[in-house]
């Protein structure tokens, strides 16, 4: 289900067959060392083309794939 936000789910992936369920704010204060960060998104939600530009470090990459709709 996804939420008002754009946030469908997102995941800190711990290598080992686990992960924690995380939210905007763990997604902001990700850092590498804590592990894979998974993340789903609706594309289409203000919120997360906002985070995409202003706060991803892959707006550049992002901004250039085809988003398809079944």
């Amino acid at each position: 289900m996804v939420n008002n936000d754009g946030l469908i789910a997102a995941f800190i992936l711990d290598g080992k067959g686990g992960g924690q369920r995380v939210g905007w704010k763990e997604i902001r204060q990700w850092k590498p060392t804590a592990g894979l960060l998974w993340i789903h998104l609706n594309f289409e939600a203000p919120e997360v083309q906002q985070w995409i530009e202003e706060e991803s470090r892959y707006g550049n990459r992002i901004r250039g794939l085809s988003i398809h709709h079944p």
